[in-house]
């Protein structure tokens, strides 16, 4: 892993650019080796967790977390786009045009 990070940090340069450090991690998933990755610019993190194109991947590679996001991110936008009203008996009155994006 370590000289396949070498190589695109090695090619990045060639076309002027750099790996940036900070916005780098490194998920290892069934890999015996556990060397720290190194970039001329210092070492890069390992996490068990990331958001890449908004899905949540995980190492244990389940989609619970993932999918439980995505809910969470629908819901909230679901309620701060619709016009919601509230009878007294608990009842709720939905716009046509809020509902449809459903």
């Amino acid at each position: 892993m370590q000289n396949k990070t070498s190589k695109l940090e090695a090619m990045a340069a060639k076309l002027g650019l750099n790996v940036n450090r900070d916005k780098s991690n490194i998920m290892r998933i069934n890999e015996e080796n556990s060397e720290r990755i190194k970039l001329e610019t210092g070492e890069l993190d390992d996490v068990a967790e990331f958001t890449y194109l908004g899905s949540k991947i995980t190492f244990s590679g389940g989609t619970d977390e993932d999918i439980k996001t995505k809910i969470k991110s629908k819901d909230v936008v679901f309620w701060e786009r619709t016009d919601v009203s509230v009878t007294g008996s608990g009842e709720a009155t939905v716009p046509v045009s809020a509902a449809s994006i459903i």
